[in-house]
């Protein structure tokens, strides 16, 4: 068995979150919103499970691919002063029809900077609320 070899090291999530396509020149939504749970993230993509893939004629994860004007945006909303946007690229999907809610998952590129900004909130911001859930777990065995 092969050993896994990421690009960037991962933080486990479980945050709801919201996927649009767009029209890059127009920024206009084309597809969406499609609801769906951050899995984990890291300063490259995310891994994401989502419930649905496809709003004719669209499809969330062939259209980016094989259109590079429509964009894919990660939505992720923590307060009303707290949303993120994140422009991506998916890189691969898997199906399991036994998930009844949310039987695709998706693992996605974004499609920003090094360094960018809306990246490192959303990595500190998962950190932190893993911290918390696991401050809260050790807690109730100790």
């Amino acid at each position: 068995m092969s050993e896994e070899k990421r690009m960037a090291k991962r933080i486990e999530a479980d945050e709801e979150i919201t996927l649009v396509l767009c029209s890059g020149s127009e920024n206009t939504v084309l597809a969406g919103p499609f609801q769906g749970l951050l899995k984990n993230v890291s300063k490259t993509g995310a891994g994401l499970l989502v419930s649905q893939v496809v709003a004719e004629p669209y499809h969330l994860f062939y259209t980016p691919r094989d259109d590079s004007s429509k964009i894919l945006y990660l939505q992720v909303s923590f307060s009303e002063e707290k949303q993120l946007a994140i422009p991506s690229f998916p890189i691969w999907m898997d199906c399991d029809h036994s998930i009844e809610e949310t039987p695709f998952t998706m693992g996605i590129e974004f499609m920003t900077k090094p360094g960018d900004e809306q990246v490192k909130e959303l990595n500190k911001l998962m950190k932190e609320i893993r911290k918390k859930g696991d401050g809260w777990l050790k807690g109730l065995f100790s």
